[in-house]
This record gives C-alpha cells, sequence and structure tokens, in this order.
C-alpha cells in the first residue's frame, strides 16, 4: 500500500472521472488524460528544467528575495510554457541518507566525468546537501545521447544512483496583510521551532475548513504547505508562503477568483516567484551567509561603493544610483544601463531574466477533476492488483506473464526477483508481451523487488525507485 500510495496513476475506459484508489490516482476517459504524481508535476514532463530550478534549496524569506503578482487563470488546453534553454540530467541517489552517501556521490561524479571527458558538456557539479549531480547541456540532442551512453553503463548503477529528467516546480502563492488574530492561539511560550510548527499546523487547518474545494484536493493527496509564516515591523499583520499542486491553485482562481478564506477575512492570493539575493555581493543565487566573497568588505546596493546598504548616503536620491550586478553582466546592454537603477529594484534586467525563468519552470496546468463517492466505489472494482512471491523470475516470465494477461491483472507485485541489472533479455521478453516493469535488484544473490503493469493502463511517477529501496528496506 505504500509504494502504490507513492507512484502509481491508473487509466480507466469511460467519461471522465478522478478518484483515489489505496493512495492511486485514477481517470477515466478516452482523451487518456495524465493525472498527477505524489507532487502534481502535470500535464507530466519529460522533459528538462533549469539547474537552479531543480537543486536550488529553499531559505528563510529574510534572506532571499520574491517577486509577488497578481493570480491569472491559466489555461489547461494542454499547451505548456516555453522551455528553458538549458537541458540537464539529474544523477539522482536511490538512498540519499545511506551512510557512504557522501562517499557514493563523489564516486557516482568521478565516474561520470571519466565517461564525458571527450563530450561537450556544459557543467557537471554535485550538491552535497541533496547528494544530486547535475548535468548540463547546450540542447535536448546532447542531452538525449549521454543519458543513452549512461544507461548502457552501469557504472552509475553501481554506485547507487539513477538518471532522471529535470521536473518542473510547483506553484508557489502568498498571502498579504494577515490579521494577527488568524494565530492567537499559539502558545508563544515555547521554543521557536515549536511555535512556528504550530502557526504552520493552524494556519493549514483553517484554510481546510474555510476552502472546500482546496479541502477535497488536499484530501485525495494534493500538495498543500505552508511554507513561511513572517510578520511585519508592527506585529499586526502577517505574511503567509504556501505550496500548492496545480490543480488547487486552478481550483482557487476559477472556483474563488484567486481569493482564499481565512479566519473571518477573505484574501487575494498572489504568485510568488522566490530566488535567493546575496545583500553582501549584490548577485543573485546565493544569500549572505553562503557568500564567497563574505571576507570582503560588502558592497552597496545604491551606489556599489564598499559600505553597508543601509548606511548609503544618496540611498534616497535615484539619480545616483546604479547595479553592480548588471555592470558585470555580459548579457546585452546591462552593462550599459547600470547607472538607471539599484540592485534591489525590479526593473533590475537580471531580475526580471529570473523571474521569467522561475515562471517558465513552474507547473500551472492541470487536468484533475473530481470523483464522487459512487464513482470512487465504482473504481475500487476495476483495478486489479496480485502479488507474487517469484524465487526467480528469470525462469518463468512466459508463464507469468500468461497468467497475468489471463487474469487480467493490471499490476503485480514481486519479491524474490533475482534479477540482475545485466539481465536485458528479460525486461525485453517482458515488454514483448505488452507489460512493463520497474525492477530494483538486489545486489549480491537472490532479492530483488520489482512492479509489473499494463502500461495502457498505469502510468509511473518519478519517485519509484526511492519508494522500491524504501520497501525493500522495510521487508528486510
Amino acid at each position: 500500500k505504500l509504494l502504490l500510495h507513492q507512484v502509481l496513476n491508473c487509466k480507466n475506459e469511460g467519461s471522465v472521472h478522478t478518484s483515489t484508489v489505496m493512495g492511486i490516482n485514477l481517470t477515466s476517459g478516452s482523451d487518456h488524460s495524465v493525472l498527477s504524481s505524489e507532487e502534481e508535476q502535470l500535464p507530466k514532463r519529460t522533459n528538462s528544467a533549469s539547474y537552479a530550478s531543480v537543486v536550488g534549496t529553499a531559505a528563510p524569506p529574510s534572506n532571499n528575495a520574491a517577486v509577488f503578482s497578481k493570480a491569472q487563470p491559466t489555461s489547461t488546453s494542454g499547451k505548456t510554457l516555453k522551455e528553458s534553454s538549458m537541458e540537464v540530467l539529474i544523477l539522482h541517489p536511490i538512498d540519499k541518507n545511506h551512510e557512504s552517501a557522501q562517499t557514493n556521490m563523489n564516486n557516482a561524479k568521478k565516474a561520470a566525468e571519466n565517461m564525458l571527458k571527450n563530450v561537450q558538456v556544459e557543467f557537471i557539479r554535485a550538491n552535497s546537501k541533496s547528494m544530486k549531480i547535475v548535468i548540463g547541456f547546450k540542447d535536448v540532442n546532447a542531452r538525449n545521447h549521454i543519458e543513452k551512453v549512461l544507461k548502457d553503463s552501469n557504472a552509475i548503477c553501481d554506485h547507487g544512483y539513477e538518471i532522471r529528467h529535470a521536473t518542473k516546480m510547483l506553484p508557489k502563492v502568498s498571502l498579504h496583510n494577515v490579521l494577527s488574530e488568524v494565530l492567537e492561539e499559539v502558545d508563544r511560550s515555547q521554543v521557536t521551532d515549536i511555535v512556528r510548527k504550530q502557526e504552520k499546523e493552524i494556519i493549514l487547518n483553517k484554510v481546510l475548513s474555510k476552502n472546500p474545494c482546496v479541502r477535497n484536493l488536499h484530501d485525495i493527496g494534493h500538495t498543500l504547505e505552508v511554507v513561511y509564516v513572517s510578520k511585519n515591523n508592527s506585529n499586526a499583520f502577517y505574511t503567509i508562503g504556501f505550496k500548492l499542486s496545480p490543480a488547487i491553485r486552478t481550483a482557487l482562481v476559477q472556483q474563488q477568483q484567486g481569493n482564499i478564506y481565512l479566519g473571518n477575512t477573505r484574501y487575494q492570493f498572489r504568485d510568488r516567484f522566490h530566488f535567493k539575493h546575496c545583500y553582501h555581493c549584490q548577485m543573485l543565487g546565493h544569500i549572505s551567509v553562503d557568500c564567497p566573497s563574505k571576507d570582503k568588505s560588502p558592497v552597496c546596493m545604491f551606489c556599489m561603493k564598499n559600505h553597508r546598504s543601509s548606511s548609503c548616503p544618496v540611498k534616497d536620491d535615484q539619480e545616483s544610483h546604479c547595479c553592480v550586478r548588471c555592470l558585470v553582466s555580459k548579457h546585452g546592454n546591462d552593462a550599459e544601463n547600470h547607472k538607471t537603477h539599484h540592485a534591489g529594484d525590479q526593473k533590475c534586467p537580471v531580475i526580471s531574466r529570473e523571474i521569467n525563468r522561475l515562471k517558465e519552470n513552474s507547473d500551472f496546468l492541470s487536468k484533475n477533476v473530481m470523483w464522487s463517492t459512487e464513482q470512487k466505489q465504482i473504481a475500487y472494482s476495476r483495478l486489479r492488483v496480485a502479488c507474487f512471491y517469484a524465487q526467480s523470475i528469470c525462469n518463468k516470465v512466459c508463464g507469468t506473464l500468461e497468467l497475468l494477461k489471463e487474469r487480467n491483472i493490471d499490476i503485480c507485485c514481486l519479491t524474490e526477483t533475482w534479477l540482475k541489472a545485466k539481465d536485458k533479455a528479460i525486461l525485453s521478453e517482458i515488454h514483448d508481451f505488452g507489460f512493463e516493469i520497474i525492477s530494483c535488484p538486489q545486489r549480491g544473490k537472490g532479492g530483488g523487488v520489482a512492479f509489473l503493469f499494463d502500461p495502457k493502463r498505469i502510468s509511473v511517477d518519478r519517485h519509484m525507485s526511492r519508494v522500491l529501496n524504501h520497501l525493500k528496506t522495510q521487508s528486510v
């Protein structure tokens, strides 16, 4: 149930509906619409996003910059937003919490560098927090070629890594000037971490109680998370940030005109495009704590001189403002126009490009619809699931697949497959029968778990390997 809850979407024939069976999002319809996965990345993407959208980590709002724009209805006609020009592949750890995760990451990066030493790549970067390795390419053809090369080799897999494409980010929205009475029941005598946790829980519960369109989607697994709660200087109002699924955002726009009811007040939400801005060197992509120039004197946001921005004598004199970020930029006419604004101005062309990139890499599209209780009950009888203790599937492929077809099995959970990564002939035989298999082989003798499924009715989300590994750990 844990595995099915996190990895599968099922599609049935008939009129368009959506539901959840043991955590599985189901749909039926002749258009075969793809439903949301655990993170509601819809429509499901196989294309890449930028490096920053994949490995960037969220920092507290006080150390970051953000731009807010009024929520606008988004089309669900199937047209995707313009894609980033940079194509990337993600080498993702199967188990990043393993005791040797850091060593595995270093070894996997060295293996990738050795395999790509004669190939043109934009960059190879490793993130010590997420344990991901990101490889950048100039176009999709180069990325696809290298992906095939890496998959044909077991060098990456041997170090506990798998290959993934980058996906779009979930939308983020903010509520401004929220009345402090919303959080009046919070016990402020507790330590800071407990207070913050209480604030987020209270806000989430109040949003779900007042907004039925949000509650219905949240109940079937759609993401709604309170990212931050920030007070203004007078402590009279709050700014609250949410991360939500495309379906929830669409429901709020279409059914509540972009409003969220919280407490006894209605608030208009705004899309939030969050990026890191260092107030020490005034560059984007990191914060002051991680600034590579933090041992040097700070650079003023307003006049580019070496003093703190708060003490700048010309910060109110717009004619004296200049932008150090544009001065060092090699893009277009940025350097020529660096005296028309300061480094914190939203008119800065570097900030504008970053905002556009975040818009392009955010998923605002969703095709999800709701099922009634009666329709859910009908769906339960349509999904046929089996479990098979194989003790080597290698010598039972034909018999097993014929039985699955005879019994109309949609999903078969296999244990003790005894499959190895090199058993490509077995995988090919399974594909010839019209089934797909996702396998997590055991290193060494025996073991291994896998899923056999009918690709006409089942689509698999990108967290399969992680969940398979978790399930195998629990089995042990």
